[in-house]
């Protein structure tokens, strides 16, 4: 099999409009433009050359919803299949997120079973830690980078700052005294040598920043060195261990139906909601929990046939 139409089927299948919102083909279409159709192929091999034994791996999610301001369930799902997927290739994965969304983060974690230690250390299992929606964000994000020696940093759905400062939803709500301010780490990442990747499905998440001024969905100006699109950002981050897995040829590490399942019912019990919809909702971003299944199911059979070949 041609291995160039791995990496376009991948990219197909998370790029399907199955929630109509009719933003994702845009999105991927000036990605692509940019940097190219193999960009998957890229993104995943930069990731991979950065995982050796032992090494750290930040990932950053949480995306509060007005008017309540409850998390939604796209994002922190997918920071756990990264997470489980990085402790398969022994490298310390560390979610961080706000800290009212930290117990929730820990839920899914226990519910595939995966070992967690709260507040940050990373030498066993998944740390998890919890930093303040505030002011503070790059006094956080010092003290970050003064304990850990992170050598890739994975922003998934995660609001990005847009050219006044401010954060919004899609709908340009503005969020900014409920999120942590995450983008103040990405210009001391080249300087430590940290490959940053940014996951994001609607134009204002951290990453989307590459197309600031290339598509009029994209509002933040945020940048990272790679961005992987989709229609769905857990969907994104599906196709990224996908990507690993065809890549080091290691199956444990793909994502399961079972598992999604699990994950989006545990996530709607805890309290995240559904984006799209601003309700608990066994879906996400509007997808009901069958597409989802279904997704995971294609890239996991289609990524086990690719191997094997």
């Amino acid at each position: 099999m041609n291995e160039n139409s791995y990496w376009e089927i991948l990219s197909n299948i998370i790029t399907l409009d199955l929630n109509l919102r009719g933003v994702v083909n845009e999105l991927d279409r000036v990605l692509k433009q940019l940097k190219g159709r193999e960009y998957l192929k890229n993104v995943c091999s930069r990731v991979s050359s950065r995982l050796d034994y032992g090494s750290e791996v930040f990932i950053f999610t949480g995306f509060p919803i007005p008017p309540l301001y409850r998390f939604e369930s796209d994002g922190p799902i997918g920071a756990i299949v990264l997470a489980r997927a990085l402790l398969h290739l022994n490298a310390k994965p560390l979610i961080i997120v706000e800290r009212n969304l930290l117990r929730v983060i820990v839920r899914l974690a226990l519910s595939l079973k995966l070992r967690v230690n709260v507040g940050g250390t990373v030498s066993k299992g998944v740390g998890v830690l919890g930093v303040n929606p505030s002011g503070e964000g790059e006094e956080q994000i010092l003290r970050l980078l003064s304990h850990f020696h992170p050598s890739i940093a994975i922003f998934i759905e995660k609001p990005g700052q847009s050219i006044n400062g401010r954060y919004y939803t899609m709908r340009l709500e503005d969020i900014s005294n409920y999120v942590f301010k995450v983008d103040q780490i990405i210009p001391l990442t080249s300087k430590l040598n940290i490959l940053t990747v940014g996951i994001g499905d609607g134009g204002n998440e951290v990453g989307m920043g590459i197309l600031y001024k290339l598509s009029p969905r994209v509002i933040t100006v945020t940048r990272t060195d790679e961005l992987i699109v989709s229609t769905i950002s857990n969907w994104g981050v599906y196709a990224l261990v996908a990507g690993l897995s065809f890549i080091r040829g290691v199956i444990d590490i793909l994502h399961k139906p079972e598992y999604e399942e699990l994950l989006i019912r545990e996530a709607t019990k805890l309290g995240l909601i559904d984006g799209i919809l601003r309700c608990k909702s066994f879906s996400v971003d509007s997808c009901p929990l069958n597409i989802n299944k279904h997704i995971v199911g294609l890239l996991r059979n289609y990524t086990i046939r690719y191997i094997r070949c």
